[in-house]
């Protein structure tokens, strides 16, 4: 990569003093190289103009205009104009006084400030190159350091969803215990798995979507077990088995424990649909339970698991998913979009 911009660079700028040097022969123009006179003498002043633009461009600007010493890069260009216009014109004294012509003979000050022109027009170029390059520099470095900090905070998130997920399975299994010791220690066996899983996936950025699906389903399995039977708890899943998408690791696990934690009453009867589908370019997902506002406040969207869902969505997948939240028929249902490809 390092070499082709370099390349890249040599190649710029070799077009770009070709077209310099060159130019005057070409049309419109109609100047003949065979005029051996003007030809020298622009390819000499060109030659100067060319010193002075890289002297500015690898010294002067970095060293002076960039370390905001602006009076020494102002004094340092007068004196170098100065310089090379007086040298220009002194060639072009002796150019003239071996061809025995009287057109230079003398220096004159007027040829001379107009000697300073094309040194004038050769530093606005390479104070706007320079001054590009440095832009482009610097909006790359604040890329660099977003992204690196995206990274970290994308990270921390993963780190603090383990946590969060272990608590709530623990808590499932807690109560498990005082209605069936067999069924607690099923369920450890399940939770065991589930375990392995977050910590395989917990430093990826996105696992293969059929994974993430059999991970589902193995932890609706776990919460099963502590529901009562007359709990209706519908699931559907319809990705194939040959799907080629990535997802990142354990985005919906946040909202199926919420539908379990809220919507599931102790005394009235309870439903959760779960269903999640695969599209042309992602997958789509609906998660409903039943309403109990005496319970929870699920109209706010509260709660750690559901802001960690939202920051990692953001960070990974802005402007590429559709999150809604809405009350109907006594069901508080979630419906997440993501484009996967």
């Amino acid at each position: 990569m390092f070499n082709r911009k370099k390349h890249t660079f040599f190649l710029l700028h070799i077009l770009c003093w070709g077209i310099v040097f060159c130019g005057p022969f070409f049309p419109p123009n109609n100047i003949s190289s065979s005029e051996t006179s003007f030809a020298i003498k622009y390819f000499v002043k060109m030659g100067m103009v060319f010193c002075f633009f890289y002297l500015n461009y690898f010294v002067l600007i970095d060293k002076f205009l960039f370390n905001k010493k602006f009076s020494k890069f102002i004094v340092s260009n007068l004196l170098l104009i100065t310089l090379f216009a007086t040298l220009t014109q002194i060639f072009f004294k002796l150019f003239d006084s071996c061809r025995q012509s009287e057109e230079y003979i003398s220096l004159d000050l007027g040829i001379l400030l107009q000697n300073f022109i094309p040194f004038l027009t050769a530093l606005a170029f390479v104070l706007c190159a320079k001054l590009l390059l440095k832009w482009l520099h610097t909006e790359r470095e604040k890329n660099k350091i977003s992204n690196l900090k995206s990274e970290c905070e994308l990270k921390n998130l993963r780190n603090q969803l383990n946590p969060h997920f272990l608590i709530n399975s623990l808590n499932s299994i807690y109560a498990l215990i005082c209605l069936s010791q067999k069924q607690a220690q099923q369920a450890l066996i399940s939770l065991s798995n589930l375990l392995r899983y977050t910590l395989s996936v917990n430093n990826c950025e996105s696992v293969p979507l059929r994974n993430e699906i059999a991970f589902l389903k193995d932890y609706i399995d776990l919460m099963r077990l502590r529901q009562r039977k007359d709990v209706i708890i519908n699931t559907r899943f319809e990705v194939s088995e040959m799907t080629s998408f990535n997802i990142a690791p354990m985005l919906h696990i946040n909202l199926i424990e919420n539908a379990f934690k809220h919507g599931v009453s102790p005394d009235k009867q309870s439903r959760i649909d779960i269903c999640i589908k695969e599209t042309d370019n992602g997958i789509t997902s609906t998660i409903s339970n039943t309403f109990f506002p005496q319970k929870s406040n699920e109209t706010k969207e509260g709660g750690v698991g559901l802001d960690l869902l939202l920051k990692r969505l953001e960070a990974q997948y802005k402007d590429k998913y559709e999150y809604n939240v809405y009350i109907k028929d006594g069901f508080y249902t979630v419906t997440l979009d993501i484009i996967l490809q």
